[in-house]
């Protein structure tokens, strides 16, 4: 690894780190340093929409992950953040269509897994999205991203016994994951 590629990565890694504190503008001028030396650096430009994302810029941050796949077909990350951004905006085709296909280019990808679940859920769809939830705690009884969405499942459709006994495996495995505190709130008003 030469040098200046090195000091790309600590770069990136800094950006990174401003960018899950919120400090957006400071990432995002680190990572157009970088993009300007390197162009092509897909860490940079999957850090770039991360980044652009964060700051509510969704359209900059999908023509970033575009340029990354048309730069590399087969990064999963980036079909699965353009996938997010599309079920956020209730494009559930087109984010079905990015999931699955980040499911296909690497199918151990949990987090795909369970936005894939979740997109089933939302598109009513709901044997399939809590197969894939079941098959994920299956493989990890701790995931509790997975057991928090069992959660919220059955909270929605007014099951809150069922709602609370995830909550209660969520509390048990991390108490302090804060959507869980919400959660428990609400199931105790129901």
């Amino acid at each position: 690894m030469t040098k200046k590629s090195d000091t790309h990565l600590k770069l990136i890694e800094q950006a990174v780190n401003k960018i899950q504190a919120g400090n957006f503008p400071e990432a995002e001028e680190i990572l157009a340093q970088i993009l300007s030396e390197n162009p092509n650096s897909e860490e940079a430009m999957f850090a770039m929409a991360m980044c652009r994302h964060g700051s509510g810029n969704k359209l900059s941050a999908l023509s970033y992950l575009a340029d990354l796949l048309t730069l590399n077909s087969k990064n999963a990350a980036a079909c699965y953040l353009a996938g997010l951004i599309l079920m956020e905006d209730n494009d559930y085709k087109n984010a079905g269509y990015l999931l699955k296909t980040a499911l296909e280019k690497d199918p151990g990808f949990t987090d795909a897994r369970r936005a894939y679940a979740q997109l089933l859920l939302l598109t009513k769809q709901d044997n399939e999205g809590l197969a894939i939830l079941k098959d994920l705690l299956s493989a990890d009884p701790e995931d509790y991203q997975s057991l928090m969405m069992l959660s919220q499942y059955y909270q929605n459709i007014g099951k809150y016994d069922i709602a609370e006994f995830y909550l209660i495996k969520v509390q048990l495995i991390n108490p302090d994951y804060q959507p869980v505190l919400a959660a428990t709130q609400q199931i105790s008003r129901s």
